[in-house]
């Protein structure tokens, strides 16, 4: 009996786990651009 509920714990473990690692290669979620982010610049000078 307790094999058997090991067993499960271990496939639903597994599952879980390549399911997650899946998902993770895909990119950014929300389907957000990966690319360059434009940012702006400021310049200082010492007076």
């Amino acid at each position: 009996m307790i094999h058997s509920v090991l067993r499960r714990l271990g496939a639903a473990l597994a599952l879980t786990g390549s399911v997650t690692a899946a998902n993770a290669q895909f990119g950014p979620p929300g389907g957000m651009d990966a690319g360059p982010l434009e940012v702006g610049v400021v310049e200082m000078t010492l007076q």
